[in-house]
């Protein structure tokens, strides 16, 4: 007689009703307490052991059928030992004028186990008296998932195929891969060697406890004092763990930065003195933000030869908020960069071209714009696709004015006066 290996759930159920079932409270999982992080812990089981289990979580959209199954080698009744609960769920979210069932069985098959789910309703049956049918049409659901020879995808590939996962469900379980980093990561940093390091994320890795940055020569240039358990990436050449805010420098030792050759660059984090790397966060997403802020003070990020992190010494923290184009504002100025412009922080208009204005001055980024700011408009720019670049054509009461933030004079030049 086979050994049982699996149970098998085949269910009608529209999409909303899945997504519910899915974040249903499930509080047997290690994280998050949600039925999805529960079947993302029995798909991670294959995922980290190819040969262990198979588990399929699969919607189609078109017949509004959702199939589930979980395979073993070694079979223990510990391995289902929820599914009763779990089927009562299911059975309170699928399609109540229909009948769908559940079963626990060998790939043979051999039937150990029949459920049958109707509205808010599992019964268990006989597997005598059960259609020799359904549990055909069942496996069959299964092995469609399967190649030649019943041989199932590698996890890691089968995550990436189209319709195999439900992509709901597969959202469960990148959230689910998160958790599980950050619960092995201690062990993995312990084990980590020089010949086998522990990446982090980017171009840092672990070894020794100790963090280092990997340069393109494949050299290592240790972070003094950077923790690996808090640290993280928060902005292009910025990190930032428990205690500090390092940003990516060229090294002394480095080429000139002018070189044109990047790969003779070498570089290296340094600490930035002064900014609470615990509370340090970006105003905007991290690749889009000029702004930041500790629990201190706003900082503006240069960019010279790497990052430079400026204080931004006027700005208000609690009021602060980043606009475009390089300009912020609090309760009381309006800053380009880290500098105050004369710009009214509670009246002004800041267009899609790049220029903030009030009733009395007109900026475009540094530059002021000495038109009569009550009349002004732009008339006339280069492209849609960046209308925030290269020659305009500008209008006050006196006339128009052609001009370019990259001309060194930085004139406004008279192109028509307005007649009388």
């Amino acid at each position: 007689m086979a050994e049982p290996t699996g149970i098998f759930i085949n269910v009608e159920i529209d999409e909303t009703g899945l997504k519910k079932l899915l974040n249903q409270k499930f509080e047997k999982v290690k994280f998050g307490n949600k039925l999805g992080y529960y079947f993302s812990e029995l798909l991670y089981r294959s995922y980290k052991d190819e040969s262990d289990s198979v588990f399929i979580f699969n919607y189609d959209k078109k017949s509004k059928y959702c199939f589930i199954a979980f395979l073993v080698n070694h079979f223990s009744d510990t391995d289902i030992s929820l599914f009763p609960k779990i089927l009562e769920m299911i059975s309170s979210y699928k399609k109540c004028d229909s009948s769908n069932y559940a079963i626990v069985a060998s790939t043979l098959p051999e039937l150990y186990n029949s459920y049958l789910l109707t509205c808010n309703q599992v019964k268990e049956q006989s597997p005598d008296s059960f259609s020799k049918d359904i549990i055909e049409q069942i496996m069959n659901k299964f092995y469609s998932f399967s190649q030649e020879d019943q041989y199932f995808l590698n996890p890691q590939i089968a995550f990436n195929k189209r319709n195999f996962f439900y992509k709901n469900f597969k959202n469960y379980f990148k959230k689910y891969l998160v958790f599980v980093e950050e619960a092995e990561k201690p062990k993995k940093i312990a084990n980590a060697t020089k010949e086998n390091p522990y990446f982090l994320f980017d171009d840092l890795y672990v070894y020794n406890n100790t963090v280092f940055y990997k340069n393109k020569d494949k050299t290592f240039i240790e972070i003094p004092e950077a923790d690996p358990f808090s640290l993280r990436e928060i902005g292009l050449q910025i990190i930032a763990d428990k205690n500090y805010v390092f940003i990516k420098r060229t090294a002394p030792n480095s080429s000139s930065p002018n070189t044109t050759n990047f790969l003779e660059l070498i570089w290296e984090y340094q600490i930035v003195k002064g900014i609470d790397g615990k509370n340090f966060k970006p105003f905007k997403y991290k690749f889009e933000t000029t702004y930041w802020k500790d629990k201190f003070a706003v900082y503006y990020s240069k960019r010279l030869d790497g990052i430079e992190l400026v204080k931004v010494a006027q700005a208000d923290l609690e009021s602060f908020e980043e606009l475009n184009f390089g300009y912020g504002k609090d309760k009381n100025y309006v800053f380009f960069h880290e500098e105050t412009i004369p710009i009214n922080a509670k009246h002004y208009i800041l267009n899609k071209n790049g220029f903030i204005y009030d009733d009395s001055n007109i900026f475009h980024y540094q530059n002021q714009i000495l038109l009569d700011a009550k009349t002004f408009k732009v008339v006339e720019y280069e492209s849609e696709q960046n209308p925030f670049m290269g020659t305009f054509i500008l209008e006050d009461k006196s006339g128009q004015y052609k001009y370019n933030q990259a001309w060194q004079d930085k004139i406004i030049k008279l192109i028509t006066e307005k007649q009388n």
